[in-house]
């Protein structure tokens, strides 16, 4: 055998034998990747975020450049609102307990009789 085919087919095999273990891996985490996109888009597409019809597509877009799920990602934050802080209370009295807040005895006094939250 003729020693530059050789020498061809000893690097190739080293070349072969270096990317494999990391083609396998890389097919893993696509395999992962894509699982869990879909299992994303089903939950999309129940709450209303992403069509039923839509999330095949979805799922090939963001396996074929997975950077694209961040544009997705940058989207659904514009849509979160502020939780809200409540209601305003109709009660003016503060109720009384045993254990005094810190705060309030520090500044309303301990002995605090009729314990309406107003300073005397």
């Amino acid at each position: 055998m003729d020693p530059s085919i050789k020498t061809l087919l000893v690097k190739t095999a080293e070349y072969v034998e270096r990317t494999q273990p990391l083609l396998d891996q890389r097919n893993v985490e696509r395999k992962d990747f894509v699982e869990k996109a879909t299992k994303a888009a089903s939950v999309l597409a129940s709450r209303g975020v992403l069509g039923k019809n839509a999330v095949a597509g979805f799922v090939d877009k963001v396996a074929a450049s997975p950077a694209t799920v961040w544009d997705v990602v940058e989207k659904l934050a514009t849509l979160v609102g502020v939780d809200t802080m409540g209601e305003v209370g109709r009660e003016k009295v503060a109720s009384e307990t045993e254990l005094q807040d810190p705060f309030v005895a520090r500044y309303f006094g301990t002995n605090n009789s009729h314990a309406s939250g107003m300073v005397d």
